[in-house]
């Protein structure tokens, strides 16, 4: 993909609203690095996978510090409970607090490995002993999902992730997804080359070979044609007899959310064409696309929502930044700008209702998106 590295200019608004986020961020970690994912009580505990995407928030901000107490805490308190993979939700404050979801979530767990490999890559120097103290747990998370024969499916080529929390339906999900799978591609991918650095390349090899396995998966199995163009698919409904969902979501954006070294330019782009169209809502003047688009078994449209989730926003401005649509990254902020209030929020309805401001997943994303397409963080 052609970058763009003419950086967006961010209004006054903007930046009052990202560096509100970012104190909120940085105010809720505790000593020991653990960090609410609500502030607002909206949700209890510190979901795996939404201090993750805090990780990359503090990363952009140039807050290592901040980013490996969150590390550090979460595998620690993975280690506590004797857990070979992220769970759902970890107890509130301290590591004694069992967890409070044990909901196994596959995506949750890569975006931890994929989080902990892209601090690893730009700090190892100055957090190398951390890092190499930390290094055998994360590789062990890594690797529990491929060595499960209930989740690795050989002939697919794919993780099954028996719990993906999808808005869609409002519930969880048994399926093979593009998100879950996405970031168990890049994750794995990233972590080799950290393995590598740590003069580890059997456990190097191991990982690339698993990230080139979902890679030839997702190209394989989460594909279809809308419209006569190929595009990605969200998702494969196992819990509906193996149905191919028919529409788009902020699952759609899966590949460019995580950067994903394999992705298929043409064939997102032709995603995102249909998605923007058929997603186009209005939200007080701004053209915003719908975080849920659905069709019927003839691919014709019938409904969208009236909401925008935080990282789906986030990085639809992150991909149209990176393919020089600038205008269009322009007017997301914008809308930024006109709805936030003090941070940024989980979620937008289009008639100017927020859900749970500052919450840890979602403003982390925009955060995130938000720094790098305005050159906050230019590694």
């Amino acid at each position: 993909m052609q970058e763009n590295r003419e950086f967006l200019i961010p209004s006054d608004v903007g930046l009052d609203l990202y560096s509100n986020t970012m104190k909120s961020l940085s105010d809720r970690i505790e000593p020991n690095g653990f960090a609410l994912t609500s502030v607002t009580g909206a949700y209890r505990g510190m979901f795996s996978r939404d201090c993750s995407i805090q990780v990359l928030a503090h990363i952009a901000n140039r807050q290592p510090e901040n980013a490996f107490k969150i590390l550090n805490y979460t595998v620690n308190y993975h280690k506590q409970y004797n857990m070979p993979h992220t769970v759902h939700i970890m107890g509130n404050s301290a590591l004694d607090q069992p967890p409070i979801s044990l909901r196994v979530q596959v995506d949750g767990n890569y975006m931890f490995v994929n989080a902990y490999a892209i601090f690893a890559l730009e700090y190892l120097e100055l957090y190398r002993q951390g890092i190499e103290d930390t290094f055998d747990t994360v590789l062990g998370f890594a690797r529990y999902f491929f060595e499960s024969r209930e989740h690795y499916k050989s002939e697919m080529s794919l993780l099954r992730n028996p719990c993906y929390e999808h808005g869609r339906e409002s519930r969880y999900w048994e399926c093979y997804d593009l998100m879950t799978n996405c970031y168990a591609s890049q994750g794995c991918y990233n972590l080799s080359k950290v393995a590598r650095a740590l003069g580890r390349e059997g456990d190097a090899k191991l990982l690339g070979l698993y990230a080139a396995r979902i890679e030839k998966g997702i190209h394989q199995n989460l594909v279809t044609t809308h419209e006569g163009k190929d595009i990605y698919a969200e998702l494969i409904a196992i819990d509906k007899g193996g149905e191919m969902v028919k529409g788009y979501s902020f699952v759609t954006f899966a590949p460019i959310a995580c950067d994903w070294y394999a992705l298929d330019e043409q064939r997102f782009a032709n995603t995102y064409e249909i998605f923007k169209r058929m997603g186009s809502t209005d939200f007080k003047g701004f053209d915003i696309t719908s975080s849920y688009v659905t069709l019927d078994e003839n691919d014709e449209f019938i409904h969208k929502q009236q909401y925008i989730t935080g990282k789906g926003l986030a990085w639809e401005i992150w991909y149209c930044f990176k393919t020089g649509n600038t205008a269009r990254a322009r007017h997301l902020l914008a809308f930024l700008d006109a709805f936030s209030v003090d941070c940024f929020d989980e979620g937008y309805f289009s008639d100017g209702r927020l859900r749970d401001t500052a919450n840890q997943e979602h403003a982390s994303w925009i955060a995130y998106e938000f720094a790098r397409v305005c050159g906050l963080y230019n590694k």
